[in-house]
């Protein structure tokens, strides 16, 4: 198996591990063993290990840091975040519901922290209200907005 990507590509060695797409390149998470690793404009290869993670582009390797807690809890249904912006946040809520979420830029940068449920984000929304200085504003079914209270 080969993974590739838009930045270059991933050998699994006998593993489990988490790849996704982020604004800077290609985000890799190794959960059990290692993964190599080489972008595609350079002639690198490295072999990251359980618990690394790395953002990868074209051009090269970032920093190797290690994997946040609860990184795979996506594939169990929840999504489990640790001091990101509320923007951020709901941007990744927004990706597991219909029509469009958006939020105020007056309350985009405040801090969350928290497990939220992806098959019901009508319900992660809601956690949000008694935490946050924040209101839910549903114009339609499929047109919500988070917005300052």
């Amino acid at each position: 198996l080969l993974v590739r990507t838009e930045d270059g590509r991933l050998r699994p060695l006998g593993t489990r591990f988490l790849v996704r797409r982020e604004a800077g390149g290609t985000r890799l998470e190794v959960l059990q063993a290692s993964v190599a690793a080489m972008p595609h404009d350079s002639g690198d290869e490295r072999v990251l290990r359980e618990g690394q993670q790395v953002l990868m582009n074209a051009n090269g390797l970032g920093e190797v840091g290690t994997v946040p807690a609860g990184a795979d809890a996506w594939t169990r249904g929840m999504l489990v975040v640790d001091n990101v912006r509320l923007g951020d946040l709901l941007a990744t809520l927004g990706q597991y519901r219909s029509g469009y979420l958006g939020v105020d830029a007056k309350v985009a940068d405040l801090r969350v922290t928290g497990s939220f449920p992806l098959t019901n984000t009508d319900l992660a929304l809601a956690s949000l209200v008694p935490a946050l200085p924040v209101k839910i504003e549903r114009h339609t079914q499929w047109w919500v907005n988070v917005t300052s209270k």
